[in-house]
């Protein structure tokens, strides 16, 4: 299974924009409607304090109303406060019995609208030491409610949209390092803005927080048989699986690029770790294990 990961991406060459056909149907809720949405971009900010541990989200969320009713939405993370177009609204959870979703309960018309949250991240999502924080977008697609959805509000698996995101880490004279599968811009020391592109569903981003000095980097470039030079960037915890890891990929990519064509991304990151029974793909980006051995799940 070793070449599984890059064959995958490869076949998400083509952007599917959100289309709200695509969406489950409507949940009645008393003799109103409870409608599933089209995120159209959201704008979050998380801030991470070291010295009292804890963090802060706020999310903005620009939405289309496709009918009359509640909007459905969901995050894993107890929404602390919420408004809708500047009015305060509550958040109820809904079990279905597909999953669990949350509504925000303010009947709004059709139309264009913006969801305000705010809520912590939960203490497991953030690991403490005395270097620092570490964070990381680990998803999970073997149980319910394990995407984007964890870690911050988010639309479900039918939906696209753009993503900006600003992370900074407080109270910490130690630097840290930001790697994610979207543009990302240092604004100062150990803070960050990233912008996903607008083909992103909540399966398909990665970001991850640490301590630098933790981590071992290594970056080449590929030259992709269309002629675009890509960059691959390689990292991990331990010297040795990072530079198996780059041999290999850059191997597969010129093998796969044979076979299918052109890499479709403008770069690969693979996070390099030791064994753990399985692993992830994200756009642009996967996990790769010891020896090395390509994960054999996908996120689509």
């Amino acid at each position: 299974m070793k070449i599984f990961a890059i064959v995958i991406a490869l076949l998400i060459t083509n952007p599917v924009f959100a289309q709200l056909k695509l969406a489950p149907p409507s949940i009645p809720i008393g003799t109103e409607l409870a409608h599933f949405v089209d995120f159209k971009s959201v704008a979050s900010e998380i801030v991470i304090d070291t010295k009292n541990e804890r963090s802060f989200v706020k999310t903005r969320i620009k939405f289309y109303m496709p009918a009359r009713g509640y909007a459905i939405f969901d995050s894993v993370n107890p929404i602390q406060s919420a408004t809708i177009d500047g009015s305060v609204v509550n958040i109820e959870s809904l079990k279905i019995p597909e999953t669990t979703v949350l509504i925000a309960k303010k009947i709004v018309d059709e139309g264009e609208h913006v969801l305000v949250l705010t809520h912590q991240l939960k203490s497991d999502l953030l690991a403490f030491d005395a270097d620092g924080v570490k964070f990381a977008f680990n998803q999970d697609d073997l149980s319910d409610r394990g995407f984007l959805e964890v870690f911050m509000p988010s639309s479900f698996q039918y939906d696209q949209y753009t993503l900006s995101l600003s992370l900074q880490v407080l109270n910490s004279n130690i630097e840290h390092m930001l790697v994610a599968n979207g543009d990302v811009n240092k604004v100062s020391s150990n803070h960050w803005s990233v912008l996903f592109p607008e083909f992103y569903n909540c399966t398909m981003h990665w970001l991850h927080v640490g301590p630098k000095k933790q981590y071992v980097f290594l970056e080449d470039n590929y030259g992709s048989i269309d002629g675009r030079i890509l960059q691959v960037t390689v990292y991990g915890k331990y010297d040795s699986l990072v530079k198996n890891g780059m041999s290999d990929t850059l191997k597969y990519l010129k093998d796969l690029e044979s076979k299918f064509g052109a890499f479709p991304h403008k770069q690969v990151i693979v996070y390099a770790t030791l064994p753990f029974g399985g692993g992830m793909e994200y756009a642009e980006r996967t996990r790769q294990q010891k020896n090395p051995q390509w994960a054999n799940s996908i996120r689509m």
